[in-house]
């Protein structure tokens, strides 16, 4: 029975964190595609520089707290449960913040590229589903090829996962784990770079 929960709770704190990671790619995609239903996002459709990125600055912060709040609910939910919980909260805090904001990055960029919505929500879903797979869970990490391995590189959610098993499970320093929060940050590189793609062919 032990190993049972034991098995329960390792495939819980992988899928609970994917699904989270993949509705927070989604959901930034069609809040920024949501614009091409308004007439106008921007009073008499003038595509000012300041306007455009205030508006998509505003996108970035409504998706993160949303996120934020879900990532709340499901360490409360880890919590309730017992489940290992012997880290720094502050450090999975920003671990799930810095993680939020690469995903809103990510999925910007995507948009910026596809400019169709489905289009973009297929590409996202491609580039974050399998994430899973790559987590070590299903087959181990040592075992795999270069490309899974490369895959995996590329997924903000493979560094979250790091830290958050080294701080819930081994409780190890904070600044020792942060090294791997920061390893996510080149991701919010693509929100700039979405951001002025975006605003290119808005303004064409």
């Amino acid at each position: 029975m032990k190993s049972f929960k034991k098995v329960i709770a390792v495939l819980l704190t992988a899928i609970l964190p994917c699904s989270w990671q993949l509705f927070t790619i989604l959901c930034m995609i069609s809040l920024v595609a949501y614009d091409k239903k308004d007439i106008g996002f921007i009073e008499g459709r003038v595509y000012r520089l300041d306007s455009i990125y205030r508006h998509l600055g505003a996108k970035f912060l409504i998706n993160t707290i949303i996120f934020f709040i879900w990532w709340l609910i499901m360490s409360y939910v880890f919590f309730a449960l017992d489940y290992p919980d012997s880290g720094s909260f502050w450090i999975l805090s920003i671990n799930a913040i810095v993680t939020i904001l690469a995903y809103n990055s990510i999925g910007l960029f995507i948009y910026a590229l596809a400019g169709v919505h489905i289009r973009a929500i297929s590409i996202a879903a491609f580039y974050a589903a399998p994430s899973l797979a790559f987590l070590g869970i299903t087959y181990p990490l040592n075992s795999m090829d270069l490309f899974p391995t490369f895959w995996g590189s590329i997924l903000p959610i493979m560094r979250y996962m790091q830290v958050y098993i080294e701080q819930v499970n081994y409780a190890l320093e904070p600044l020792y784990s942060l090294r791997l929060v920061i390893g996510n940050l080149p991701f919010l590189l693509f929100g700039i770079l979405g951001a002025m793609i975006y605003k290119k062919k808005n303004l064409l």
